[in-house]
């Protein structure tokens, strides 16, 4: 649904699109429909809340679009949308008057966006009549206080709580206790984080933006909280998890190394080669094919709204 919701946003903005990709997402998306109001996502269906945070709100937008193209779309329209204001009841049912709901599948990292079929629903006037907007909003509210107000959710500065705490240079990893103060309380979990870090300033400038009388005193040595890093190569190591901390002036080390350049930077010279990464003696020359997507399909809502099972 992502390929479609992009060719339908380029419609709506009058620019080229490729209808017939429209046609094909919506076409594969419905044809996974379940029943009750969700779909699988693929050929079997996974209980997590994927339909709530992309199916729902994506297969009602794009359809819009495609209604607006060509009124043929209606019914079609209209079946989604009965299926979408079906799974905005369950989702309203599911949340306790404590603002918990059920934490299960890869959604529930996505915290109170698991609950984004419900909220679009709602701001479209849509809920069924045995939901009133009164419930949904004081659900949802108490949803967003209960885990906003968790402990480890959210740090100070209100981004996403992580219990490892940034590299400093000189100093090793150090495991945090809450968001809220920041406290290191014990050496990193991995023997590679007991090392002292190297992240010393680029290019030896101090911040010259920095208020003192509310801003605290930093001089460029220390990284942000983890981000992730996913390697594709021939060459990459099959199943390979890294547990040497590094920043990602370390891509430039690679490249430095690799031709046999001069650092940029401090930064990028302390950095690791990122070497453990790749085997260069065997690389994989047979990747899987990717799957094949139609690219000629016709543009006709007939055929659509046809593969419709029952709501």
């Amino acid at each position: 649904m992502v390929a479609a919701t992009i060719e339908a946003a380029l419609l709506k903005l009058g620019e080229p699109a490729l209808e017939e990709r429209l046609e094909a997402c919506v076409n594969k998306m419905l044809g996974w429909y379940c029943g009750d109001g969700a779909y699988g996502d693929g050929d079997f269906f996974h209980f997590d809340f994927y339909n709530s945070f992309v199916i729902h709100p994506m297969l009602l937008d794009t359809l819009a679009i495609m209604k607006q193209m060509d009124n043929q779309f209606e019914p079609v329209y209209a079946s989604v949308l009965r299926r979408a204001r079906r799974y905005a009841e369950i989702q309203e049912r599911l949340i306790a008057p404590d603002g918990t709901f059920p934490c299960v599948g890869r959604s529930a990292t996505y915290r109170f966006g698991a609950l984004q079929g419900l909220a679009q629903i709602s701001f479209m006037c849509e809920l069924p009549e045995e939901v009133r907007p009164a419930q949904v909003r004081c659900a949802m509210t108490a949803v967003i206080r209960k885990i906003i107000e968790a402990p480890e959710t959210f740090d100070e500065n209100g981004g996403l709580f992580d219990h490892v705490g940034p590299m400093i240079d000189g100093r090793p990893i150090q495991e945090l206790a809450v968001g809220a103060s920041g406290q290191a309380v014990g050496a990193g979990k991995y023997p590679t984080d007991a090392a002292i870090m190297h992240v010393p300033n680029p290019d030896g400038i101090k911040p010259r933006d920095l208020d003192p009388t509310k801003d605290p005193a930093d001089d460029f040595v220390r990284t942000g909280f983890r981000v992730p890093l996913i390697i594709v190569s021939p060459f990459a190591k099959p199943h390979y998890v890294s547990h040497t901390p590094m920043d990602y002036t370390a891509v430039l080390k690679l490249v430095e190394k690799r031709f046999n350049l001069p650092s940029l930077t401090a930064r990028d010279a302390a950095q690791a080669d990122m070497e453990e990464f790749f085997d260069f003696s065997s690389p994989n020359l047979n990747p899987p094919s990717p799957a094949s997507q139609p690219i000629n399909v016709p543009c006709d809502a007939t055929r659509a709204s046809g593969v419709l099972p029952s709501p």
